[in-house]
């Protein structure tokens, strides 16, 4: 009895050459800098430093739900944006991802007015 051949099946994605292929993320730091100029204050040595001294003293425990990821982030409660102080240490909270983007997408709900 004759066995059936197999047949290759063509691949449905193409791949892509990434030297000519360009990012989708074309603009610069200095573009994305004048949209957001709050990309400069966390980049600060100032920031940088009191991130580092609170998240020391308090641990990397998200004070949300209690886990201790990998990555913690240091948030304001009272976002900047909405007139939070940017260095008082009783308006931050270390965060894990996940609670930081849930904190961070509520607040722009509240922002823009979509509950």
């Amino acid at each position: 009895m004759k066995r059936p051949r197999l047949r290759q099946i063509k691949p449905l994605l193409t791949p892509i050459d990434t030297r000519t292929v360009k990012p989708f993320n074309t603009r610069s730091y200095k573009a994305r800098l004048q949209a957001d100029p709050s990309l400069k204050f966390y980049s600060s040595a100032p920031w940088q430093q009191f991130r580092a001294t609170v998240i020391a003293e308090r641990g990397r425990r998200c004070e949300a739900c209690g886990t201790t990821p990998n990555t913690v982030y240091l948030d304001h409660v009272e976002e900047q944006r909405d007139g939070g102080a940017p260095l008082d240490r009783s308006n931050v909270q270390v965060l894990c991802g996940s609670c930081h983007q849930k904190k961070s997408i509520r607040a722009r709900m509240t922002r823009f007015a979509m509950d």
